[in-house]
């Protein structure tokens, strides 16, 4: 076929194959086809054989030109780094199909790119472009016809995407027959995004997106609940300081809305974040219902299908994550205040409590009445873990002397005892110490806790920081500190010192290669690894410092309005150096003026997502399956904490491998697995 930029096509010199060799100049050359298949719609996969003859690294793009109308042409590309050695690439067919309507294809080109300053000529020997027949993988009948102006995916609860991004093929979401399909236990919440892409630039009507009861056996209903994402738009990427490799900057879907009207569809990608409860009392079988999307001149319908197991996940145990809040923020931000306010709180507390997480806030015995309810479990009347209290809360020992210390721990003691809580209180005695006299402050206010009359003298003090001093020459906290929270402390010595101690050990925040991120630019994944490594290092709670972190106090920021401000935490402002981190300290967004509810973000329901994970890991040991959870741990968070050197994260940053072995963890519970 036709070729320009000095790329030639001939026979190779063993007659098997043909050889593509580009000219001396750098830059992109290129040889067409003349012509291409018309129906190539069963295809599935373009297999290309190929050898690369020199030992210069160069670039192969597949494009694929599509001329739906006289004046209009559009290319679909996909490319790959040849390197020396390389025998076969495969290029999946299945997004071209979304973007190319397959009777308007013309051509297909192979091009290869010469790099300026190589001296030997690229050539590619290709042995063989063979076409693979058979979807495996269909595409939804939903999705409409590629070239429209609006395609449908579903996509994961803890995929993340930006606006602009393309959505991902996962397979894990789709049924042969191309619906929607997820599995799950009693007592789980179930979750996946329908992206409505937005492909021309012309503007569209709104849509009206409605999701059918989701039955099953004998018409028995399934909780669903249906939100859109709000999009936060990143500047400027997280710091280096995070251990993060962002994302990059662009419009990041976080705060989710409920549904109440019809979704506005901006260019890009636009999220209907689908929430589906199994209750627990649920009967196992197949649950059906209907996505619908309507247009005012097309309507698309997408099957739903839920399988339902004979498994329940228990309600105990899930408030993972404890995360401070200051009450000020929240009244700042709404200027709600007494009752209002108080009302308000609450439904923060819930909402944190929905998605195994648990609110704190550090206040003297006054006021401590106020948050009973969140302690005692009176609070959480529904929800997955209905009557299950804070597992922890802070309590202030604001006294200098030893005097008022062991009085005010005799005084929190008591108060906790006489309520009958099963909520442990602790002295959070100090935050990263950094010198040795902040660690023998921490030894004598420790030791004054200790010695307190009873009860005083049975308050657990808390202290951000790993066993092993920083500096040798500093004195050993042990003996002082009775919760350690710091990610150095796994394996060692945790693993030594619970044998011979009452200490626990906790982690706190998210910073790989260590454990997952918490911040706005990360993968979506990174939450969701806090539940598997809480397993794998028995931890029975994860530390964040903030949750609701409206304003940046700590470096005297200006108020902003936390739905358009993505840096929340910037050392910059106070001339600390560079630490900036995008939707540090938010996991619950204020309402929306006019509105009384908080929102939850996608974050939030990532980490939810690691939490349920982390519910059917301690099923499946405690029900003989000890051997088959450590595979999967090696497999999934390998080197984590002190284990984790400098470089990428060990664990995979895609959500299929997640999901594979949640099903894994299904079928050893349901005694399907061999």
């Amino acid at each position: 076929g036709p070729g320009h930029g000095g790329l030639a096509m001939a026979h190779a010199p063993d007659g098997d194959g043909l050889l593509l060799s580009a000219g001396r100049a750098p830059g992109d050359h290129e040889i067409c086809t003349r012509r291409f298949p018309r129906d190539w719609t069963p295809y599935r996969v373009l297999r290309l054989e190929l050898e690369a003859a020199g030992t210069v690294p160069v670039h192969l793009t597949l494009r694929v030109r599509s001329r739906p109308g006289l004046w209009h042409t559009t290319w679909y590309y996909q490319r790959v780094l040849l390197r020396p050695g390389l025998k076969r690439w495969e290029v999946s067919l299945a997004s071209a199909r979304r973007f190319i309507y397959p009777r308007h294809v013309r051509q297909l080109c192979l091009a290869l790119r010469r790099h300026a300053g190589h001296r030997e000529d690229p050539t590619i020997n290709l042995r063989r472009i063979t076409l693979a027949r058979g979807w495996s993988e269909p595409d939804a009948p939903a999705a409409g016809r590629p070239n429209e102006p609006l395609t449908m995916h579903a996509v994961g609860d803890s995929t993340r995407l930006r606006a602009s991004d393309v959505p991902p093929r996962q397979p894990h979401l789709l049924a042969a027959d191309g619906s929607v399909t997820l599995r799950g236990a009693r007592n789980e919440t179930l979750a996946f995004q329908l992206v409505l892409r937005r492909t021309s630039p012309r503007k569209l009507p709104d849509a009206l997106v409605s999701l059918t009861p989701v039955q099953g056996p004998d018409g028995y209903p399934l909780d669903s609940a249906l939100s859109v994402a709000r999009f936060i738009r990143v500047r400027q990427i997280s710091s280096a300081s995070y251990g993060l490799a962002s994302l990059g900057p662009g419009e990041y879907p976080d705060p989710l809305v409920p549904l109440a009207g019809p979704v506005k569809l901006a260019p890009g990608n636009n999220h209907v974040w689908v929430d589906v409860h199994i209750p627990p009392n649920a009967p196992p079988g197949t649950y059906r219902g209907t996505l619908e999307v309507k247009l005012p001149y097309q309507a698309y319908r997408w099957p739903l299908s839920v399988e339902v197991v004979p498994v329940s996940l228990p309600a105990a145990g899930r408030q993972l994550v404890m995360t401070y809040y200051l009450p000020q923020l929240l009244q700042a931000q709404t200027g709600l205040k007494g009752p209002a306010l108080l009302k308000l709180e609450r439904a923060y507390h819930r909402m944190a409590h929905a998605h195994g997480a648990f609110l704190i806030y550090d206040t003297g015995l006054p006021r401590l009445e106020r948050y009973l309810p969140m302690m005692s479990g009176s609070l959480y009347e529904g929800g997955p873990s209905p009557g299950q209290g804070a597992p922890y809360w802070p309590v202030p020992l604001d006294a200098r002397d030893r005097q008022g210390v062991q009085a005010g721990a005799a005084a929190a003691a008591r108060w906790f005892q006489s309520r009958k809580l099963t909520t442990r209180p602790f002295v959070y005695l100090a935050d990263e110490p950094g010198s040795e006299e902040d660690y023998r402050r921490i030894i004598q206010r420790a030791a004054w806790i200790h010695d307190a009359p009873p009860p005083g003298n049975t308050l657990p003090v808390l202290v951000t920081e790993q066993v092993e001093p920083e500096h040798p020459s500093w004195p050993s906290l042990a003996g002082s500190v009775d919760y350690w929270v710091s990610g150095d402390n796994f394996p060692e010595p945790a693993r030594t010192r619970r044998r011979t101690t009452a200490d626990r050990f906790f982690t706190y925040n998210g910073h790989p290669p260590h454990s997952g991120s918490h911040l706005l630019d990360a993968p979506g994944t990174g939450l969701r690894t806090w539940g598997w490594i809480a397993h794998r290092f028995d931890m029975d709670m994860w530390f964040l410092w903030q949750g609701a972190y409206y304003r940046d106090i700590y470096n005297k920021g200006p108020a902003r309005d936390p739905h358009l401000t993505a840096g929340t935490y910037d050392r910059r402002l106070q001339g600390k150096g560079y630490q900036l981190g995008n939707g540090d300290g938010v996991l619950i967004y204020p309402p929306l003026p006019g509105q009384a509810a908080p929102l939850a973000s996608m974050r939030l329901k990532a980490l939810r997502r690691g939490v349920q994970d982390l519910l059917y890991l301690r099923l499946a040991s405690e029900r003989g399956h000890g051997d088959r959870v450590e595979e999967l741990l090696s497999r999934l968070v390998p080197r984590v904490m002190k284990e984790a050197k400098d470089g990428p994260p060990s664990w995979p940053e895609q959500e299929a491998p997640w999901e594979r072995a949640r099903m894994r963890l299904i079928d050893l519970l349901t005694g399907k697995a061999r």
